[in-house]
């Protein structure tokens, strides 16, 4: 969609990912596409690395001719669905976090309070 073929992109994605692997897979790709490989079927070859969703659907692009925006709607799935994890995984951190709270709040108030009844049950004594 910006004008840059499919093989720099990939190349480009290879070198800004911090992930040794996937950098290796990445550039092993764009190798694939230099020499005349189909996006789809490339991918395909690393398919323990990703989604089957994704050859897939770049297939898919490929013979329609729309392989930007098909890779738009991968990515924005997959956005979605980072989105919907983090999300989730808030929503069953919060109790916790609030239990935790409690019970911090609860020994502050201990640690202030135990040591003044102490006194006064000492000056009672005397």
């Amino acid at each position: 969609h910006g004008g840059i073929p499919v093989a720099q992109s990939i190349e480009i994605i290879g070198n800004t990912i911090n992930n040794i692997l996937y950098k290796e897979i990445f550039n092993k790709i764009s190798q694939d596409i230099k020499s005349g490989m189909n996006l789809s079927d490339s991918i395909i070859q690393y398919s323990n690395y990703f989604p089957e969703l994704v050859p897939q659907m770049i297939a898919v692009g490929e013979q329609t001719g729309q392989l930007d925006k098909i890779l738009q709607k991968i990515a924005d799935f997959y956005a979605r669905e980072a989105d919907t994890i983090v999300s989730n995984l808030t929503d069953l951190i919060q109790p916790f976090l609030m239990i935790g709270v409690g019970i911090l709040v609860g020994l502050l108030f201990a640690s202030i309070l135990i040591p003044i009844y102490n006194l006064g049950g000492a000056i009672g004594a005397q």
